[in-house]
């Protein structure tokens, strides 16, 4: 489907958006481990969806109406290098049959994410919700490679970290597992040509609208003193790539159109800090791998969070939506 190198072998080394290595733990025995992400914005999701200059031709489908040709991502097709255990090269043609096992996970699949740490200093909440239903659930999962702190809140879910810190009135419902192999997380990578927002610093009684579908690139995002950031995804997802602060304070507002959180993402391809400190409700997801993610006031979050680290203190409650689990 697409190669792991652009340029000519054996000298181009350019890696494509979306595909990476893990190198095997025991290269004498064990294949190196090839991932890859199904959210490549860049050569789907921007091409086909938004600006589509590879629009599918509607009498056959094989082609797109600028006349190149359209793989069908509902197929893989796999081309394996490598070499047999003793070091030897596979004869040419044709190979043996073989079982080929990869298993597949959403990027938000483990819940509410600190992958160094996580730390509940209120007496908020994570558990978890159903979009149907809209009721809330057990599901709301917390992970960590580092060790979970808790000095209050609850967490009405599973817990997996590498150790637990609870003091006085903290509270986990579900298992509690201690991690022996640290998960890693996908490095994010803005796509090339991304329309320009710049900064987005709206106060007072302030208001700004984007309108879907789209992914733009954002500067700096801050909110305070009751201004609305309206996210128009009527027609489609909207993604923010935020290279800058993420800030949200008060009784500031962001307000979609469509409360699928799956419609609204904000992807931090830097460590810069995330501060979601609101009253009211945010629906979306927040991928920021290197980032500290800071939860706080008494808003509600839906949706599913990937950071660095996660802090939560004040009464904030975030419902992680089971359905990202992507199971």
């Amino acid at each position: 489907m697409q190669l792991l190198v652009r340029g000519s072998l054996p000298t181009g080394t350019v890696p494509i958006p979306g595909m990476f290595v893990f190198p095997a733990t025991n290269a004498a025995t064990d294949s190196d481990v090839l991932h890859y992400s199904r959210h490549e914005f860049s050569t789907y999701f921007l091409q086909h969806m938004e600006r589509q200059p590879h629009a599918l031709d509607p009498n056959d489908p094989n082609w797109h109406l600028d006349g190149t040709r359209h793989v069908d991502h509902d197929h893989l097709i796999l081309e394996i290098m490598g070499h047999l255990n003793d070091g030897s090269l596979p004869q040419p043609g044709a190979t043996t049959g073989f079982d080929l096992a990869f298993t597949t996970s959403s990027l938000f699949a483990q819940g509410v994410v600190g992958a160094s740490t996580v730390t509940m200093s209120g007496n908020g909440t994570i558990d978890s919700f159903s979009r149907g239903r809209l009721t809330y659930g057990s599901q709301g999962d917390v992970m960590t490679n580092g060790t979970l702190t808790m000095s209050n809140g609850v967490i009405r879910g599973n817990a997996t970290a590498r150790s637990f810190n609870l003091r006085r009135g903290a509270t986990i419902t579900g298992a509690r597992t201690v991690l022996t192999t640290p998960a890693t997380f996908m490095e994010v990578k803005m796509p090339a040509l991304l329309p320009e927002l710049g900064t987005i610093s709206l106060s007072g009684s302030m208001s700004q609208t984007i309108h879907g579908p789209g992914s733009f690139h954002v500067s700096g995002l801050s909110l305070i003193e009751g201004s609305t950031l309206f996210i128009d995804n009527t027609a489609g997802p909207v993604t923010l790539y935020v290279t800058g602060r993420v800030t949200t304070s008060g009784s500031t507002r962001i307000t979609v159109a469509d409360p699928n959180p799956e419609k609204f993402a904000i992807y931090v391809p830097t460590a810069a800090p995330v501060t979601l400190s609101a009253g009211s409700s945010f629906y979306g997801v927040v991928y920021a791998p290197a980032s500290t993610v800071s939860f706080s006031g008494s808003g509600q979050f839906f949706g599913a969070f990937v950071a660095n680290a996660v802090k939560m203190g004040g009464s904030a409650r975030v419902h992680y939506d089971s359905a990202l689990r992507g199971n």
